[in-house]
């Protein structure tokens, strides 16, 4: 029971707080940024020099490798009363599995809006002189810190800490 109320303060925070940066940012902002800034590497990393092939292969085998074999899934599916069980199981899983993938993803998105078009946040993490600026991980809360309301804010991070905690019984249970 306290897994399915710490997923659902998670999905709550995390479609909330995706409906906001996407309406403070705009798609297509968000495209014609990444368009602007990184040609059609951004939107294929096939042919980007810093991913290519090999890394989309490695991120293939990984997603596939934590869908099929991360320990609480597994469980999950081996709790299941029978083989037609478990496909269930795992076709409806992956529905989350792709959603943790892809809001945070369009998160970082729009964070990477907001710092070009910030000149002075652009220009700690990406100055003009050449060099390295701040690490571009760092964006991503700096935007949501700067987009998120607060109470919208405190349920993103009670969203977070609850899949913590909801990952961390999962594998004490198991073991």
């Amino acid at each position: 029971m306290t897994d399915l109320v710490q997923f659902s303060v998670m999905g709550l925070g995390l479609l909330a707080a995706t409906y906001v940066v996407v309406l403070n940012t705009g798609w297509d902002r968000m495209i014609d940024a990444v368009y602007t800034h990184r040609g059609l590497e951004g939107f294929d990393p096939a042919i980007s020099p810093e991913f290519g092939p090999d890394w989309f292969m490695v991120v293939l085998f990984g997603n596939v490798a934590g869908v099929c074999l991360w320990m609480p899934s597994t469980v999950r599916a081996m709790c299941s009363t029978d083989a037609t069980v478990a496909r269930k199981v795992y076709l409806w899983s992956s529905v989350g599995y792709m959603a943790r993938m892809i809001l945070p993803v369009t998160w970082g998105i729009a964070a990477y809006v907001y710092v070009i078009n910030s000149p002075d946040l652009r220009e700690i993490f990406f100055p003009a002189g050449g060099g390295s600026g701040l690490d571009t991980a760092y964006g991503l809360p700096v935007y949501l810190s700067r987009a998120l309301p607060v109470g919208l804010l405190g349920l993103v991070m009670a969203g977070m800490l609850a899949a913590s905690m909801s990952t961390h019984s999962s594998y004490l249970m198991a073991w």
